[in-house]
């Protein structure tokens, strides 16, 4: 992955950034603010490259557009339950927030978090790498996310013996290989770029909601954290 060089930004770029915020010119972080903007993006909507090419939203490791738009109507259904006293309809959640709002809180931004990772899961389920077990007595067909049958591994002393295509001529070594890396688990590098953007999102609306005007900035895609930026 190339290296993106931190510069400041052209001039005429930077003209249009200080419209949306004119950072003071006496700000100790005027200067960083300013090199951060030259290698950030506006558009946390969609995967932007290091090399500045745009990405096709099917090979786009998160689909930003329905993330953004899901977590805005969870935000808007948690508010107005609280709000409009819907939440007293469920005793358990009423509680817990009547005995610490932050704590529910953050408990509902998790459990948000969770359904985008659920989410996004889904999206990548397509009509290839299913299994099929002959063994489960109905011929089942399963989108596995390990590298074992869902089936089989139930009845087995471990799971590298429910391996996926294995038989009685595999080694215990192609076993451990095909437990871990046939299946359909998402590879932890996904893992961390859907978190950081369901991060982003979940940032940018809660402040765009006090400040309006607010500018939210995303580095390129690249292998370090998703760096967020508001600017109000």
């Amino acid at each position: 992955m190339p290296r993106r060089t931190w510069k400041a930004p052209a001039t005429k770029v930077l003209e249009e950034h200080l419209k949306t915020y004119p950072c003071p010119v006496g700000c100790s972080a005027r200067n960083r603010m300013i090199e951060l903007f030259g290698v950030s993006t506006t558009d946390i909507d969609n995967e932007i490259r290091t090399n500045n090419a745009a990405v096709a939203i099917s090979k786009q490791m998160v689909n930003g557009l329905k993330m953004r738009e899901l977590i805005s109507k969870m935000l808007l259904l948690l508010s107005s339950g609280i709000g409009s006293g819907v939440l007293a309809k469920f005793p358990n959640l009423q509680t817990q927030y009547a005995k610490d709002p932050a704590q529910f809180m953050g408990l509902a931004l998790g459990a948000i978090s969770d359904f985008c990772f659920n989410m996004e899961y889904v999206r990548r389920i397509t009509d290839s790498r299913w299994s099929y077990c002959a063994k489960s007595g109905d011929h089942m067909v399963y989108y596995p996310y390990l590298g074992v049958c869902p089936h089989c591994v139930l009845k087995v002393a471990k799971p590298a013996l429910a391996a996926l295509g294995a038989n009685a001529a595999t080694t215990d070594e192609e076993r451990e290989s095909r437990v871990r890396y046939f299946g359909n688990k998402i590879e932890s590098h996904h893992v961390g770029r859907i978190g950081e953007r369901v991060i982003v999102y979940i940032l940018d609306l809660l402040t765009k909601s006090k400040f309006p005007q607010s500018t939210t900035l995303i580095p390129p895609y690249s292998r370090k954290s998703a760096v967020l930026v508001a600017f109000t």
